[in-house]
């Protein structure tokens, strides 16, 4: 049996520990905002072609002062061969610090619900992401407290993350909800855009 590993496995290796030696800049100044971001390219690799595209970018702006705090980040992905044809907000929330323990937040944030903080860390996540035990960010208020031995956070979520754009008529958003099917009557569209929500 001959094991072989594609070129491509050795670009992201070596991408990979680039990425550890040079950290993520972002500008910072002492009102309290922090803007940054990143941009990711891909390189393909086959024994007929070879590729490198853009893959992934995104922007983020955060906020921070003794009594209010805020996060934001938007999303910019290339999976149908034009930039940005699937974007989204990621996150986007701001919060009210009560004291040192207590805090309020509103916005799209991540839910208090599944494995936190001990979710998958791979690029592939675990089973528990597809199943929306991890990782998932709605539209809500969140309270937590925390001190030296408890960590408590409640939570009301109306609504899911919302619909951004992309390629679905009910799932173009980072986290993994309940969706609408693109296509009700089961008829498989070529197009999803050609196919009228329920």
């Amino acid at each position: 049996m001959k094991l072989s590993f594609p070129c491509a496995t050795s670009v992201v290796l070596a991408l990979g520990a680039l990425s550890g030696a040079l950290p993520a800049q972002a500008a910072d100044d002492s009102s309290g905002w922090k803007l940054g971001g990143a941009i990711r390219a891909r390189y393909d690799y086959t024994s007929t072609a070879s590729n490198l595209q853009f893959d992934t970018a995104w922007v983020s702006l955060n906020y921070d002062s003794p009594t209010w705090f805020g996060a934001s980040q938007y999303r910019f992905y290339q999976y149908y061969g034009h930039l940005g044809d699937t974007n989204y907000l990621t996150f986007g929330y701001v919060g009210y610090k009560i004291d040192d323990k207590q805090r309020v937040l509103a916005g799209l944030q991540q839910v208090p619900f599944g494995l936190l903080p001990y979710f998958g860390t791979t690029f592939y996540e675990t089973i528990a992401n597809p199943l929306g035990l991890e990782d998932v960010h709605n539209l809500g208020f969140k309270y937590q407290y925390q001190d030296d031995r408890w960590n408590v956070q409640a939570g009301f979520y109306p609504r899911d993350g919302g619909n951004w754009t992309g390629h679905s008529a009910d799932s173009a958003r980072y986290s993994v909800n309940l969706v609408q099917a693109d296509d009700p009557s089961g008829v498989n569209c070529q197009d999803p855009r050609d196919c009228s929500p329920a």
